[in-house]
């Protein structure tokens, strides 16, 4: 999607274009980018623009959000299992302890 404005050098509020001259239609994903100032209005009328410099920014961000995410899940993962291990451990029944001989 965003090829198709940088091929219309639609990444200038002055080189803005249509979206029906891109070729896009609206979408969940042209929302997100238009919610996230990515696809910004052009100069005149019903035109946008793809901001190069805010679509570097929206990118490092989602990588960030999914780095922590992937985080978070293999912390859960491994709190789950220490969780597991130590309820089957208990269950476990252990042999009856050897006693000495009386002091």
């Amino acid at each position: 999607m965003l090829e198709r404005f940088r091929v219309a050098d639609a990444t200038a509020p002055e080189r803005a274009q249509s979206l029906e001259s891109l070729g896009l239609g609206d979408s969940m994903m042209l929302r997100r980018l238009i919610d996230a100032g990515v696809i910004r209005p052009g100069s005149s009328g019903n035109r946008v623009y793809l901001s190069e410099t805010t679509y570097a920014t929206y990118r490092r961000r989602t990588r960030v959000r999914a780095v922590i995410f992937a985080l978070v899940a293999g912390l859960a993962m491994l709190i789950l299992g220490f969780a597991a291990f130590v309820v089957t451990a208990r269950q476990i029944p252990r042999p009856p302890t050897v006693q000495g001989p009386p002091r």
